[in-house]
């Protein structure tokens, strides 16, 4: 499996048991094993990706932060972004949790992110 195949198992993920924004999951704690709550988009991808290596963890985040900061879409400037040398995969949080950002607008950077060359 590939990054982008990650990044659209999030984006079912999300589809299927919702979306949360302020945490990763729409309860305290990691879930238990089974458990299927609303999460943010990085809380999908790590539970799509429960038994898998944190390396393709890391590769999804960073395929979806080089998305979002290439098509202006982090809460930041781009000047800022690039003084400061923050990894855009870091600003993922704080895009998730934007007040006017949506369940649909996450699925969709989702399976744009995955289908980026």
């Amino acid at each position: 499996m590939t990054s982008g195949d990650d990044l659209l198992a999030a984006a079912a993920y999300l589809e299927v048991h919702g979306w949360h924004q302020g945490a990763s999951y729409a309860h305290p704690g990691a879930p238990s094993p089974g458990e299927t709550p609303p999460a943010c988009a990085l809380g999908a991808l790590r539970l799509t990706l429960r038994s898998a290596e944190w390396v393709r963890f890391q590769a999804a985040r960073q395929r979806l932060g080089q998305y979002l900061f290439e098509n202006r879409l982090l809460p930041f400037p781009e000047e800022t972004v690039l003084s400061c040398e923050l990894e855009p995969a870091h600003l993922i949080p704080s895009w998730n949790d934007q007040p006017a950002q949506t369940r649909e607008d996450v699925i969709l950077a989702l399976k744009r992110a995955a289908s980026r060359l």
